[in-house]
């Protein structure tokens, strides 16, 4: 460590400073930030500080709002949707102008408020003379300097409100800036700068956690933190506020610096920040920031221990603590003093960040933020109870952070496996690299390059090394492929002329799971239903994309049919018989007759209509009526020969009866119980008419008595 000198007192310069803010303060100023994809065709200009376009109602609105400027919100952003976001500055309530902004919908997309830069921090009005630097004693940052003082070539952005480039505690420092910007607090931007990698070791001031880093200065805006990306830096520190409430540009300008490979580190906030301590302030909730917040000499969250009005902000989105609270700055050239917000507590994890990328260059966004968590302090914890959940995952420990990122070994490949489905080879293929091409890439088996094939499972390794000299190595285990089996079970058609045919896949052996299925119907599940007699196709392919097809056929059995024999009563006799046949179908056959007999064949049976029902093995059945004659003479024998007519048959209303035979003397209609249900006198007449229009639907006999006590009967169906 170096010497300290005496403190200088700028308290003058300072007290400048905060009245002209306050001034400032009180302006009636304001912004919006909207996409503007049609800007061209617009035509913005700006002459003698008065902007003008092409659009009569723009006009309008720059003159009804004092609009001052309309320009590129994130100039320095490589992304197309971002060079279409512009900020509109105004001397007007800004709120009105949103909603008037708002009406334009031709020109002016998705418009919201823009962000309110503010700084984190303010110095305390008294001089110090430090021996003892707490904040970096408590973050052990001598013992982060025994492993590593850094590396010059790892750039620090700071975007800030100012600098003091005299500062012989920054100047040296600093190998890019944009300092072509109106300067509001120099005094706040030379103390963040110099809290993360101010001049160190030489003899003079104070020292810097950052030690060797190097430094890149920026505005304090979105724009600073792109400006730094590109330019360069490897951390960016944002030690501002730009807003109270979640933006979706903002989220994006923040994903173009991850995605260019730079970690944000940004203060959470001071407490009054946003009117709420417990309040997210913003860029530091985005995702992809760490987010710190202030601690005190004894890991304090509360400045006045027991005084909760005294904290800086503390909710979920805080990633870490550091040390926040009277911590020792410098500002102008010579001047050195205690100071006060989480504006100081960032730069000392940023500074810490890059020793940490000094002893791993290959480390990511990613890794930094794990290791900062593995290896915080959680004495914060057990210290601020009343906090819990609310402070990160503890107060930094610099040499921890250090000692873990050196040991880090990290640098992913994916690595892809393939079968060769035909002779059974295995392939093995390097995808996304996180590294820096080009890449030197070795496999245990003498295999260099990205490809390798082998012809026997078991563990090869893999050695890839990026154009930074960060090496990965690992392990890849080839499972023996086992060639597929396809059960399946099938289900034949039940009943003739159904289709309820079904094919299920039963079981899959070997293959790799995550299975899909091809059907020569088109279907996609395991399970195809109702489905026609025929011969029906899947094709299984597993997750390597190997295939094996499967045939089943679905039988339809032969229709079913019942026919019968009958046996009428002779002339003189009584009864008679009926012989059933069954034929098609599947499996043994059972027989129900109307009347409820159950057997095959009926025989010693008086004349009447007689059905039967035949069910098959599958439950399918088929049904037919035999119509068993009286004595075959007279009206059987009229019956028999076509001379009676009985129509329409089936019937739903009337049925007609004619004959042509002489003797009739009555019809009658009965069920199948045997019971009349109509009688009709029919001597004298040749044809009557039955009303059916109102009895149930099913089966009836119409019986013909004759003259000489003779009788046949003839079936009638009911709709």
């Amino acid at each position: 460590m170096k010497a300290v000198n005496n403190v200088k007192n700028l308290i003058a310069g300072l007290t400048i400073l905060m009245s002209v803010q306050t001034l400032n303060a009180q302006e009636s100023t304001g912004n919006i930030w909207t996409m503007i994809p049609s800007s061209a065709n617009l035509q913005i200009t700006t002459t003698r500080g008065v902007v003008t376009t092409n659009s009569e109602a723009v006009n309008t609105l720059i003159s009804n709002f004092n609009i001052t400027s309309i320009e590129k919100a994130a100039p320095a952003s490589r992304s197309e949707k971002l060079q279409s976001l512009y900020q509109i500055d105004c001397q007007c309530d800004e709120q009105d102008l949103l909603v008037e902004v708002a009406k334009l919908k031709n020109t002016f997309v998705s418009p919201e408020v823009g962000p309110k830069y503010e700084t984190l921090g303010m110095p305390n009005d008294f001089n110090l003379a430090v021996s003892n630097d707490y904040a970096l004693n408590l973050i052990n940052a001598q013992g982060a300097w025994t492993l590593t003082e850094g590396d010059s070539s790892i750039v620090i952005g700071i975007t800030d409100a100012g600098y003091y480039m005299n500062n012989m505690e920054l100047f040296p420092k600093v190998v890019s800036s944009n300092l072509n910007f109106s300067m509001t607090n120099a005094a706040h931007g030379t103390a963040v700068a110099t809290t993360a990698a101010g001049s160190t070791n030489n003899a003079f001031g104070k020292s810097s956690i950052g030690f060797n880093s190097s430094l890149d200065l920026r505005p304090m805006n979105y724009n600073g933190l792109l400006e730094a990306t590109y330019a360069g830096a490897k951390v960016i520190n944002a030690s501002w506020a730009g807003g109270c409430y979640y933006s979706f540009y903002g989220q994006d300008i923040v994903n173009e610096v991850y995605n260019n490979g730079s970690i944000i580190v940004a203060s959470a906030g001071n407490g009054s920040t946003c009117n709420n301590a417990a309040t997210k302030v913003y860029p530091a909730s985005y995702e992809h920031v760490i987010s710190v917040t202030s601690v005190g000499p004894s890991n304090n969250h509360e400045r006045t221990i027991g005084n909760a009005a005294t904290t800086h902000q503390h909710n979920d989105a805080v990633d870490i603590c550091a040390p926040g609270y009277d911590v020792y700055v410098t500002t102008t050239n010579g001047t050195f003093i205690t100071a006060n917000g989480t504006s100081f507590a960032a730069p000392y994890v940023s500074g810490t960040v890059g020793l940490m990328l000094a002893v791993n260059k290959c480390l990511t966004f990613e890794d930094v933020d794990y290791i900062l968590k593995a290896s915080a302090d959680t004495l914060v914890n057990v210290v601020n109870p009343q906090y819990a959940g609310q402070l990160g995952a503890g107060r930094l420990d610099a040499a921890k952070a250090v000692a873990m990122a050196k040991d880090f070994s990290k640098f992913d490949v994916t690595v892809s496996q393939s079968v060769n489905c035909e002779n059974f080879t295995y392939g093995m293929f390097t995808g996304e690299f996180y590294g820096e091409a080009p890449y030197t890439i070795e496999w245990s088996n003498g295999v260099t390059g990205p490809m390798n094939t082998v012809n026997a499972a078991g563990v090869y390794e893999l050695r890839v090394e990026d154009n930074r000299g960060c090496r990965h190595y690992s392990e890849i285990e080839v499972i023996e492929y086992v060639e597929m089996n396809i059960e399946t079970m099938s289900y034949d058609i039940t009943c003739n002329g159904l289709s309820d045919g079904m094919v299920k896949i039963e079981e899959i052996t070997g293959g790799v799971e995550g299975f899909t299925y091809e059907w020569s119907t088109g279907a996609t599940v395991s399970k195809i239903q109702n489905l026609l007699p025929g011969t029906y196709s899947v094709t299984v392919t597993d997750a390597k994309g190997c295939a094996k097809t499967s045939e089943v056929t679905i039988i339809e059995p032969a229709a079913l049919t019942v026919d019968v024999e009958i046996t009428n009563p002779l002339t003189g006799t009584a009864t008679g018989a009926v012989d059933v046949t069954a034929e098609g179908g599947v499996g043994a056959y059972s027989y129900v007759w109307h009347n409820g007999m159950t057997e095959e064949d009926l025989t010693n049976i008086e004349a009447g209509v007689y059905e039967v029902t035949v069910t098959d093995g599958n439950g399918c059945s088929a049904t037919q009526w035999a119509v068993l004659q009286g004595s075959m003479a007279g009206i059987a024998e009229a019956i028999e020969n076509g001379d009676v007519k009985v129509y329409p048959n089936p019937a739903t209303d009337v049925v007609n009866v004619d004959w042509s035979v002489e003797g009739v003397q009555t019809v009658r209609l009965m069920n199948l119980n045997g019971q009349t249900v109509e009688e009709i006198n029919a001597t004298g007449v040749s044809a009557t008419t039955i009303n059916v229009s109102e009895l149930p639907a099913g089966i009836y006999m119409v019986a013909m008595e004759m003259q000489d006590g003779t009788s046949a009967t003839t079936k009638l169906i009911k709709r």
